[in-house]
């Protein structure tokens, strides 16, 4: 398992990196009782998919929960079923970060600088960041992850 970091605070918070270099079959073997839906057929999303899963099982144990899976909510937000934790995924290959409270609602963001970040900079980022950024796709994932 290629689980890179794992904290949490009094129980109640975590955060989690996984740094994908399984094969599919073990990934699945480490997010069960999910399955990876089968309309996901990119092997890549399969595994980050599968390892999201993995990650928020070894967070809730860490924090003393049991984990019984994910499901999303009408918006298509995910969340731990039958659970008061808060989730936040995020996956860019071969990462995913996974954060979870008890507290409150959380967010986490994992991006690899790309080219593509030039592109949609301009929905997301402000004038001044833009400005700051200019074409220095290392300041652009910053600013995005941010």
């Amino acid at each position: 398992m290629a689980q890179l970091k794992l904290t949490s605070t009094e129980q109640e918070e975590g955060v989690g990196l996984w740094f994908i270099s399984e094969e599919e079959d073990e990934l699945a073997h480490h997010a069960l009782p999910d399955v990876c839906p089968p309309e996901i057929v990119n092997t890549q999303k399969r595994k980050e998919w599968l390892a999201g899963r993995a990650l928020l099982m070894n967070l809730t144990k860490l924090t003393g929960m049991s984990y019984r899976g994910v499901v999303k909510d009408e918006f298509g937000k995910p969340f731990l079923k039958d659970s008061p934790f808060h989730i936040s995924l995020s996956h860019s290959f071969p990462y995913v970060a996974a954060q979870i409270s008890n507290k409150k609602p959380v967010g986490i963001d994992v991006e690899q600088p790309t080219e593509k970040l030039l592109r949609i900079a301009p929905r997301i980022l402000d004038a001044t960041e833009l400005d700051h950024a200019g074409t220095d796709v290392v300041t652009h994932c910053l600013y995005w992850c941010a």
